[in-house]
């Protein structure tokens, strides 16, 4: 069995990251008319993090592979 890591960065405007609603307790349909202020208020909270209005994230991930042995 083999494994390997692969770190990618990405980023993402704030203003496309609060489209990503949860599918419950945010979601659109339950946030209903007051999803603009929700979105007004996370948007103010993310620009502390963010680099001209873009959030940067480091995705690190593990492959492992192998094979199936029959015993």
């Amino acid at each position: 069995m083999a494994a390997a890591y692969h770190l990618s960065g990405i980023w993402r405007a704030i203003r496309r990251y609060n489209r990503q609603h949860s599918r419950d307790t945010f979601a659109p349909s339950k946030l209903g008319d007051r999803m603009a202020t929700f979105d007004a208020e996370l948007s103010e909270l993310l620009r502390a993090y963010s680099n001209d209005d873009r959030l940067s994230f480091v995705v690190r991930t593990r492959i492992v592979w192998g094979e199936i042995k029959l015993i």
